[in-house]
């Protein structure tokens, strides 16, 4: 499943983020394999607010959408 998937509460691990044009941004911001990611909210235009290596992040749905992730 991808990150956009989740829902708020949830805790999720990263498997792996796929190629696309914000690969390079969310590796910059942790989004590595292995990491845990809680998510925080989900707004309706499918913005999501997302905790993770001790910071939040807002994360647009488009680049969601390439974090493939495992539940815990």
């Amino acid at each position: 499943m991808n990150l956009m998937q989740a829902r708020a509460g949830e805790t999720v691990c990263i498997a792996a983020v796929e190629q696309c044009g914000a690969y390079r941004r969310l590796l910059d911001f942790g989004f590595t394999p292995g990491t845990e990611v809680t998510v925080r909210n989900v707004a309706i235009g499918g913005t999501m607010l997302v905790a993770l290596r001790g910071y939040t992040l807002a994360l647009r749905a488009n680049a969601g959408k390439h974090v493939v992730v495992t539940r815990n």
